[in-house]
This record gives structure tokens, sequence and C-alpha cells, in this order.
């Protein structure tokens, strides 16, 4: 066995999807270029990073090419050459050479092999690929397997042939297909859709460019076309980050009537990517996600999914990755032990007290969005320090001179300490605009290094329009040995909020990168808190969801969670309500996770409290667990002489606690 086939082997995780990819070099075929695999879920690919996939369907077999993602951990598109998958049952696959690398282009400079299309005519295969800024080309070969030659040595298309727009990459996404009429007709366009006929060569537009109108579309980019029941469905990526919608239409050039989503965010990625062929009596929809180890919005993943129709012809949802088996399971401790991604923090100390870090609730109401520290020896019962004033100045930390959600952690080193809080006043600027959050570290933990980071300026570009920036937490990936922190985010004009994450540097004042988009709730959420459980190899999401009727309207909301055996996802929502609260109509958020101390002294396991904040109420309750999926179904109250909003708590030694008491207790 070579050694490409054996990594082959080796990497057939994928963050816990499906039972995982078996690989056997193809009988016959020089195994160095070649590999067969029989695929038993999605991702379909998961030995190398694919996205934007481009099937086609030729005879009994299924083309499908796709872009060739760098691996993990990139901060940016590193895509370089497109690759070549075929399979005749949808279910055992095979790996082709590489039929064509963008440098076979010879005018283009961005050196960037983004989103292709593929079709056969006539007995010539033609590859139309998009290169962000310089254009769409287009290469032909004699086989599917090329090798794909420039067929025109220029771009057939260019920001020229895009009218109405003004951004570099307006020319991308190609998409060409051969209607009934023997007409063909490309396709392609960021924020706005173009179509053009082609001339019998396939090289050459014949006509002129026509815009795809369609009226309540927000059109991202990635248009695609295919027929069912004579109607044209116009299947297309949709606002940012990138959910799946469609347009129908009686002609293929339009008009088109916009039907809405029919598939929603792929799992840790910004983008997503629809193809849809018909094969084997079935329509297919393609698209990628980020649910590899290591996979990102940089780094994706081919997935596929019957895609199917209503009685009046509207398109199903088609949410592209189905739940793993053990999320099926109606008794959750029979659960398999999942191999977690990262390995747990192994150098923390020996704790007995914990430390409870949050702003108030009452009292003078310029001074309550301020970080108040309380201490306690059972975690039930708490007194405030400091006489429940303020251990650090708002005015000092922040840009705004309040701060609200303070999240405190342990680092990996047993003995430094980080904290978050949302960089927001209401008393002085009201809930209309917070696009920061506040960073601090520690090593004793009363006294505080502090930056602020405020999102529209730190990232103009992609978070310009941002409106709130809220809840920031922390969480330490012992795979990359760094602190992930992670925050709801909501645009203007856009009513979800929806969870981003970015790496923190080395001195934990900023980001190491732009945030990405990390995960997206049925209907919005607020307020996570990510917990790992090593009992169940599992990270556990917590975070205030709700629930609306078909007309969009809320009738049910509380604490809800996600879980993924992965940092990187994809997180899977579970569609129970965890608190007691949820159908009494009591507004809770703020949930906080930790686990105590001791063990459960009846189960002799771990035992987890689950906080929330009843805040119209005035009342902070709690509910205990002993594996995060079951809580107990009657609310505890804390004992405590302050009015906590929103916070969360840390295991501290005897030390630690006697520390805090020397500087702020009695």
């Amino acid at each position: 066995m070579n050694k490409k086939l054996f990594l082959a082997l080796m990497l057939t995780g994928g963050a816990g999807l499906m039972a995982q990819n078996t690989y056997q070099a193809e009988v016959g075929i020089n195994d160095t270029d070649h590999y067969r695999w029989v695929c038993t879920g999605n991702p379909i690919i998961r030995h190398k990073f694919s996205a934007d996939p481009a099937p086609f369907v030729h005879g009994d077999t299924l083309w499908l090419y796709t872009g060739r993602d760098a691996a993990g951990n990139q901060n940016g598109y590193k895509m370089h050459e497109w690759s070549l998958y075929s399979t005749t049952d949808m279910k055992t696959w095979t790996e082709h050479p590489s039929p064509l690398h963008v440098d076979e282009f010879k005018w283009q400079n961005s050196h960037a092999a983004y989103a292709a299309h593929v079709i056969e005519r006539n007995g010539k295969w033609y590859f139309y690929v998009s290169t962000n800024w310089c254009g769409i080309g287009v290469a032909v070969a004699d086989s599917p397997f090329g090798p794909f030659k420039d067929a025109i040595g220029k771009p057939l298309l260019t920001n020229k042939d895009c009218p109405g727009t003004n951004h570099a990459w307006a020319c991308i996404d190609p998409f060409v297909t051969v209607d009934d009429d023997n007409q063909a007709w490309i396709f392609w366009g960021n924020r706005k859709c173009f179509a053009a006929k082609l001339k019998e060569n396939m090289v050459e537009i014949d006509g002129e460019v026509k815009e795809i109108v369609m009226p309540g579309a927000n059109f991202t980019e990635a248009p695609w076309v295919h027929k069912h029941n004579g109607k044209y469905y116009l299947t297309f990526a949709e606002g940012w980050p990138e959910s799946l919608a469609y347009a129908v239409s009686d002609k293929i050039d339009g008009p088109y009537e916009y039907k809405g989503l029919f598939s929603e965010i792929s799992g840790n990625s910004n983008t997503t990517h629809p193809g849809v062929v018909h094969f084997k009596n079935q329509d297919w929809l393609f698209t990628h996600n980020g649910a590899l180890h290591e996979g990102t919005s940089y780094s994706r993943s081919v997935c596929a999914q019957p895609l199917n129709y209503n009685e009046n012809g509207d398109l199903q949802k088609c949410d592209i990755v189905a739940k793993p088996d053990y999320l099926n399971q109606s008794s959750y401790p029979n659960a398999p032990k999942l191999t977690p991604q990262g390995t747990p923090i192994s150098s923390q100390p020996k704790t007995e007290a914990y430390l409870f870090a949050y702003f108030e609730g009452k009292g003078d109401p310029h001074q309550q969005e301020q970080i108040r520290f309380a201490i306690s020896e059972n975690g039930v019962d708490w007194q405030a320090l400091n006489h429940n004033k303020p251990i650090l100045s708002s005015a000092t930390i922040s840009h705004t001179g309040g701060v609200r959600d303070p999240h405190i952690m342990r680092g990996a080193d047993g003995k430094s300490y980080y904290m978050v809080a949302t960089d927001m006043y209401t008393m002085k600027n009201g809930w209309g605009f917070n696009p920061g959050i506040v960073m601090l570290k520690s090593n004793d933990l009363v006294t505080w290094t502090h930056s602020a980071i405020d999102f529209t300026k730190a990232y103009a570009e992609r978070f310009g329009n941002v409106q709130w920036v809220w809840a920031p937490q922390t969480i330490y990936d012992a795979k990359v040995n760094k602190y992930l922190v992670y925050f709801g985010i909501r645009f203007k004009g856009d009513e979800h909020l929806d969870f981003y994450c970015a790496y923190a540097n080395t001195d934990f004042t900023g980001f190491e990168h732009e945030p990405v988009f990390m995960f997206r709730a049925d209907y919005g959420a607020i307020d996570a808190d990510i917990i790992y459980n090593p009992n169940d190899g599992l990270y556990h999401f917590f975070f205030k969801g709700n629930t609306k009727d078909k007309n969009g309207r809320e009738f049910e909301n509380g604490i809800k969670q996600a879980v993924s055996p992965s940092l990187y996802g994809p997180w899977y929502e579970q569609r129970v309500y965890v608190d007691a609260y949820a159908a009494k109509h009591i507004s809770v958020e703020g949930s906080g996770v930790f686990k105590l101390n001791k063990k459960d002294c009846k189960s002799n396991s771990d035992e987890y409290i689950l906080m929330y904040d009843l805040y119209r109420d005035g009342r902070y309750e709690f509910q205990r667990s002993n594996d995060l999926f079951h809580f107990t179904t009657t609310p505890e109250s804390f004992s405590k002489n302050f009015h906590p909003r929103h916070g969360t708590v840390l295991p501290i030694t005897r030390k630690e606690y006697k520390r805090l008491m020397n500087q702020w207790g009695k």
C-alpha cells in the first residue's frame, strides 16, 4: 500500500457525522491516483477538502467536479485546482486525477480555482471556471477526465458583463445547461444574477447579457437551474451566512417567482453552493459544509441529499446534514462514547469553591452594567464581594462605558484567567447599536489587563453593518492550543442572531483572524455557553432559543442546546427545551453551566448546574443534571445578597478563595 492510500485510510473521520467511510484501492487502476470508497453518509468526500460541487449526469454515471480547499485552519480561500469524482450508484465513489489547474488559464493572475461547471455537448466536454476578479473562463477536452485546455485564451465573461455591479468578485459561479430547444445558456453572478445564451460552439456569448430579477429574493451567488414537471427551478445561495433559496419560472430566462428558502445554513460554513441533478430516478441536491475535522468556511466538504417536492411543486425542506444515529436514540445515557476532537485540559488544580462574575440587576441603573464578583463554597449559597460594588470600572475597560454578560474561565495552564463581556451601556446608548466586546486577562483574579474591540471598525469590510455583538464567551481548544471566543451577532436588516467565533491572539487582546460563522439555531438564538463533557465526548452548546409557527410568530422560548463531538461542528440542535419555564411564557435567558466540585452523592457521578436569568421576574434559578441531557424538573433558587444578571461561574481553589476574600471580602 502506498503512502497516499495509507493517509486516505487514516483520514476517514469527520466530526462524527455518520459511520466512517471505508477506502480501498480501485481494482485494475493504479492506486497512486485513483481511490474507490463506499460512502455511508455526509460528507461524501472525507479524505480531502472539497467545495462548490458541480454534478453532471452522462449515461449511467454521475460525474462530480469540485473545487479543492486547502487543509484546515485557513484564513481565506486557498484553491488552485479542481477535483473529479464519479459514481454509478451514489454509494461507491471513485476519485480521478485532477482534471484542471487554474494556471492553465494564462490570462488570469488570481490563481484562484473558484466554482466551476462542466457539461458535455457533441462529444466535447466544456469546463467553465471562475477565477475571482479575473473573470469566467472555459476549457475543453475530449473526455470527462481531461486534460482540459483553455479554449479561447481569454476570459469568456468579465466584470464588464455584470452591469450594475462594482465589486471585484461579481463575475463568478458559472452554470451552463442546454435547454429543450437545444439552446445553451450560461448563468453566473454575485449579488446580481445574470444569464446569456451561448453559441453552438459553447465558447462565445450569443446576444446580450440579461439580469435575472427575482422580487423578494436576497440573491448572493451560485445560480443553478434544473427542471421538474415542465417548470424551471433556479436555486441559489441567499443571504450571509448563506442559505439556499429558489425561484420558479415557465421559461429558462424568466420571469422567476421567488419561493423562499429550502435549505438552511450548512454546518460550520459561511457559504453554500447548490448543484441539482436527476440521477437514478431521484433529484439530488449537492452542496458543501465545514463538517470534517478542522473543517471551516475555508476548508469545506461536499455533501448530497435527496431533493423532493410537495404535490404543488414546491421544494421540500432539504437541510443537507442528517442527524447521526446517536442523536436519534431515545435514551441518551446509552449513546456511544465518541472520540473528542480535542483533548481535555489536564493541568487543572483541585477546586473547592466558586466565583460568580455578573452584572447587577437592581440599584442605580447607571451603575448596573459593571462587572461584579460573588463567592460560594457550595455553588448554591452566594455572598457578594466588595459589598456588591464593581471590581472593575466599565468606564476604564470599555468603549461605551458599560459592560454586560461577563464570562470567566480558567486557562489551560491552570493559573491564568480570561474574561470577556459585551461592550454595552444601555442606560446611555440604548439597545439599538452594540458592536463590540471587551477582553480581559489576569494572573491572580484581582488585577486585569483589558482591551475592547469594535467590530464595525476592526473588521469593517465584513462586519461594517453589524448591529449587535452580544454575550461573548471563551473555550479552550486543545487541538490547536488556542482560546476560541464565540458570540452572538446580528446584522442590520437581518432578524437572525447567529453565532460567530474567532481565535484570540496570544495576548488575549484581540483576534488572530476575522470572525467566522459558527452556528445558526432554527429561529435565531442568544446567550451561548459551551461546556465539554468527557463522559460522552460531546460539546454541549446551551443557548436561549425559540419556536415559531408557520407564520413566523414566536409561541415558545427558553433554553435549548446543540451538541457536537467537535468545536468545529456541525452542531445538532435539540428541539426540546431543557429549562422548566419554556411552556409557561416566563422570560428566561443568560444560561450558564458549570460542574460542581463534588460528585452527586446519590449516583456518584458528575453533577452539573444549569443556571439562568429570569430577568423580568428578578430571579436567578437553576436545575441539575448528571449527563447534560436530562435535568431536574423543579427549579431551585440561589441563596444570595445581590441581584445578578447574566453571569457565569468559575470553580476556584481554596487559595484563590482566600485571595479574593482578602481583596474584597468582609
